[in-house]
């Protein structure tokens, strides 16, 4: 069996940032759309909402 390919999108880095996301590979959803976490049902959202970090939980776009 071949090796899963990595999907590998650029850094989104700024000045002056309060909080960092470092995550893996991007799956197929996000490489083909070129965007973090773009599948709906990414767990992103949810923690991300849940931990007090956003006030309601965002959708991918």
């Amino acid at each position: 069996m071949a090796p899963a390919k990595a999907h590998v999108l650029p850094d989104q880095l700024a000045a002056n940032l309060k909080v960092w996301f470092v995550g893996t590979a991007a799956g197929p959803r996000s490489a083909a759309e070129r965007a973090y976490y773009a599948h709906p049902g990414n767990r992103f959202w949810r923690a991300v909402h849940e931990a007090g970090i956003t006030p309601r939980q965002f959708a991918p776009h």
